[in-house]
Parts: C-alpha cells; structure tokens; sequence
C-alpha cells in the first residue's frame, strides 16, 4: 500500500478543520428555542403579566409585557400566536410588531384581550457588522 503524501494533512491542518467543524455544530446549538407563553386578560398599573395603559402610541393604547430573563434590548423577538387564537388577537387589535427591552418583550394593543391569548416566542440576536 502507498500513500500519497502531497494528499496528507498537517497536524496544524488538522486542528483547523476540526475548529471550523466545531464552530459550525456551536452555531447550530445557537438556533432559537421556542417558547411558549400565555397572554392574560388581567389590566394592572405596571409590571409583567398585565395590561397596562401606555400612550407611547395612540393607535395601541395598552401594552403588555413578556417576562423572560433572556431577552436583551437589542434582540428581535418573533411572536406568533396561536391559531385558535388569531380571532381573539384580532378582536382585540393586537399589534404585530413587538419591542424588546432588558428581560421582557413587550406587545401593544387597541384593547385587553377578553380571553387569554396563547403564544409562541422566538428571540434572535442581533449582529451589528461594521466595514
């Protein structure tokens, strides 16, 4: 038996690959968890888990906030609501655009939902790339 030796790799070659495969599966170990989560119909003063009154927008005059540890400011949540809830969400003029903040997500409203609204959440990081 012979080897072609021009065909073989260095130890340093070898480490390399092994770096650039190892990174991969640690990207794929960073894809999104989703989360599922309940939307109360409860309205409070503030905090998590209610509805509060907000005149950040006038079209959406209540928000509510998604406690998470996990979210950072700079994150892009994804929320989807469930199917069997799509006509509460609409009854209520939920907002299809959300905003994160340090440890919530938070969702607008024309009004509080009258029935609990089930979710799912993604957060996605965002990467800033500079020239």
């Amino acid at each position: 038996m012979s080897y072609d030796v021009s065909k073989m790799l260095t130890l340093g070659q070898l480490k390399s690959a092994l770096n650039v495969i190892d990174a991969g599966l640690d990207a794929k170990l960073d894809l999104p968890v989703v989360v599922s989560a309940t939307v109360g119909t409860t309205q409070g003063n503030s905090g998590t888990g209610v509805w509060v009154t907000d005149n950040t927008f006038s079209d959406f005059p209540y928000h509510y906030d998604i406690a998470d540890e996990n979210v950072l400011a700079t994150d892009i949540a994804t929320v989807t609501v469930s199917p069997a809830n799509l006509g509460d969400a609409a009854a209520c003029g939920l907002c299809h655009t959300n905003q994160t903040l340090a440890g919530v997500i938070r969702l607008y409203s024309k009004a509080v939902p009258t029935t609990n609204l089930s979710i799912e959440y993604t957060l996605n990081a965002t990467y800033v790339i500079s020239s």
